[in-house]
């Protein structure tokens, strides 16, 4: 299944929730290729060093949605990333801890978990 989403990912393919009660309360991170080097849905192309630099400045900034800048468009804080191989190419591989409070955030992490690929 690969459901469309308004994110500026490239595929994001993996949602997990991380339990601290044991009740199945937790917090929910997403993960996947935020870029690559392809021409993307916003028909923009970035070069290797610019994918090797947001590599190194993006944690702890946030993650969201479409590029937006509205108070729902922010859907948590990218904690992890880091430029991987995909397809024999470089690509932006990130981590993001998810706002629980945002339901547009809770949309996608439940999108993922039923096993859509945003992107």
């Amino acid at each position: 299944m690969n459901i469309k989403f308004k994110t500026p990912f490239a595929t994001i393919t993996t949602s997990y929730l991380i339990k601290s009660d044991g009740k199945g309360n937790g917090q929910m991170f997403v993960e996947g290729v935020a870029s690559t080097i392809d021409i993307d849905q916003t028909q923009e192309k970035m070069a290797p060093e610019a994918i090797a630099k947001m590599a190194a400045r993006l944690v702890g900034k946030p993650l969201r949605s479409e590029h937006g800048h509205d108070w729902d468009d922010d859907l948590g804080i990218i904690v992890q990333a880091d430029v991987i191989e995909k397809d024999g190419k470089p690509a932006l591989w990130i981590k993001a801890k998810l706002n629980d409070w945002l339901s547009k955030a809770k949309d996608l992490f439940n999108l993922l978990q039923g096993g859509a690929e945003i992107g």
